[in-house]
């Protein structure tokens, strides 16, 4: 979601603005604000947004805006994460943005880490790893890319590469991640959507000038059985596929026809998950648009990349008998 405006700066203004969009979260809002406040690095604003909250929420942010003054609250009608995150960013005075999602919390060190990394590489996004806990604070796994600095096609190309779907999340969310502001200039998150963070990443990552992976590993990612991650809705699986088939007709506009085919393949997953999970509703008109979309786009990019012989397969099957593909994607995807 394109915008004009450019965010204003204040001559005095903090680095790094932190944005924590928190709806409903009086049960962890505490921790992951606390993990803010005991960073080596302090030269930050904090913006809480209360999108709508109807338990203690607000009170509790407000409580802690008048501990700190670093700490900025804004309350509004519930909009979304999307929403919420746009609402920080009009509201932030950093030179720098980083997204923190209310359950979730930081290493100490994360805030130094991040941006020291930016300041020696001279790059307009850090992205560093992180770790898997469930909700009761205990370890499930870790994600942590090698060091390495990439331009556009090959941040990419590498996310292809990524092995497992743990591996993907760290291409693709927006938490965890240290941007320049300037990316925000002229865009913002799509309102509405869920997993908003795959369908403007990358117009983010066509805007920096360097990425930059860090080795390190100070974000803590709470498992919640309740999170949009998780959720089966068949929306859920409609806009994910409606964010990869705009990704991939970009690949494609740029000439980028293997990564347009990778990422028509994952839409196709996406469109195969809304087949075999969803009941009719008031999602199918959209899965018959971006299924015919999917088709058209398909036909255009798979005779321009060689080999992929089990994925055209899959393709080919999908397109013929979308049920009898349900079946077997295990088999040929």
């Amino acid at each position: 979601m394109e915008r004009t405006k450019a965010m204003t700066r204040d001559v005095n203004a903090p680095k790094i603005s932190i944005i924590v969009p928190a709806f409903n979260a009086e049960k962890c809002l505490a921790r992951c604000v606390q993990s803010v406040l005991n960073q080596v690095f302090s030269d930050y604003e904090l913006i809480i947004i209360d999108d709508g909250s109807t338990d203690g929420t607000g009170v509790l942010a407000d409580t802690f805006a008048s501990c700190d003054s670093r700490i900025r609250v804004f309350h509004q009608e519930n909009e979304g994460l999307s929403g919420a995150r746009n609402t920080g960013i009009e509201h932030a005075r950093g030179s720098r943005l980083y997204f923190l999602d209310s359950d979730d919390y930081i290493d100490k060190h994360a805030l130094l880490n991040l941006n020291s990394i930016m300041d020696d590489n001279d790059c307009s996004i850090v992205i560093g790893g992180f770790i898997k806990v469930d909700e009761q604070d205990r370890f499930i796994s870790k994600v942590k890319v090698d060091s390495m600095c990439l331009d556009e096609l090959g941040y990419w190309r590498h996310f292809v590469l990524a092995n497992t779907s743990e591996d993907f999340i760290e291409y693709i969310v927006s938490w965890g991640k240290l941007f320049d502001s300037k990316l925000f200039k002229s865009e913002r998150f799509d309102l509405g959507k869920i997993h908003e963070d795959e369908f403007i990443i990358h117009r983010l990552i066509s805007l920096a000038d360097k990425i930059v992976f860090a080795y390190v590993d100070d974000y803590f990612y709470v498992q919640t059985s309740g999170s949009i991650m998780h959720s089966r809705k068949s929306v859920s699986y409609i806009d994910r596929a409606e964010a990869l088939l705009e990704r991939a007709f970009y690949f494609e506009g740029r000439g980028w026809f293997d990564l347009s085919f990778f990422t028509l393949c994952l839409a196709r997953g996406s469109i195969a998950l809304y087949i075999e999970n969803s009941e009719r509703s008031s999602a199918h008109e959209r899965y018959r648009a971006l299924r015919k979309q999917w088709l058209a786009s398909i036909g255009r990019v798979s005779h321009r990349v060689p080999g992929n012989y089990k994925k055209k397969i899959g393709n080919y099957l999908f397109v013929v008998a979308p049920s009898l593909y349900v079946r077997v994607k295990g088999i040929v995807k």
